[in-house]
């Protein structure tokens, strides 16, 4: 799940502002390269909560299926193994953030939580700057929104798998990539229920037994 399905999942349990802040940290922070010194009691919820999500997510039926069926579809369409992987399994929790962004109200929330830099004991002035220009940056573009298009998705995996040199995409392998997930969005958008409402039972009887 990426950090905009964290929120919502977030909000689904109630928390507060700090733990939903704690939720989308770790994904975040790799996206700007800096850690923070220490965090506040709520933010480290968030961050339990963020793990116990992933676990529960990654073992749901609905997405084991559709990162199973891309995996597959991809390697007949000549991508490798390990890019194949990758793909299919971001791609599917990159386009269910762009499902979920039709909810104007979580995105104003995202919009809301995820400046709090200021809940964060950071290492250096340097790494709260570079967290703030990283926000700046996702809500210049309108994150979470570009993420129900399935071209901004592709364009977006060629740019992260490209730091990876075993899993960067040729451009070859970046257009089957757009072909399949023009081809599964739609399917993305009808497991949207049981891909969140139908998981957080589960991460709430995780979350509150931790």
């Amino acid at each position: 799940m990426n950090f905009f399905g964290h929120l919502v999942v977030a909000r689904a349990l109630g928390v507060g502002d700090d733990a939903r802040l704690g939720s989308m940290l770790p994904d975040l922070l790799p996206m700007c390269g800096v850690r923070p010194a220490s965090t506040s009691a709520g933010v480290q919820r968030g961050v339990t909560l963020h793990h116990r999500t992933d676990d529960v997510f990654h073992a749901a039926p609905p997405f084991r299926a559709l990162e199973r069926e891309g995996r597959s579809r991809l390697q007949a369409a000549g991508v490798r193994r390990g890019p194949s992987m990758a793909v299919a399994h971001v791609g599917v929790e990159l386009l269910l953030d762009g499902v979920l962004a039709d909810d104007d109200v979580a995105v104003a929330d995202f919009q809301r939580t995820v400046p709090g830099s200021a809940l964060v004991d950071w290492n250096s002035d340097e790494a709260r700057a570079r967290y703030d220009a990283m926000v700046s940056r996702l809500l210049a573009v309108d994150v979470p929104r570009v993420y129900a298009d399935p071209d901004h998705v592709a364009n977006a995996l060629h740019r992260m798998l490209a730091r990876r040199p075993r899993l960067a995409l040729t451009d070859d392998e970046t257009d089957a990539a757009r072909t399949w997930l023009h081809h599964v969005r739609p399917r993305v958008e009808q497991a949207r229920v049981p891909l969140t409402d139908g998981i957080v039972p589960a991460i709430r009887a995780q979350f509150t037994a931790a």
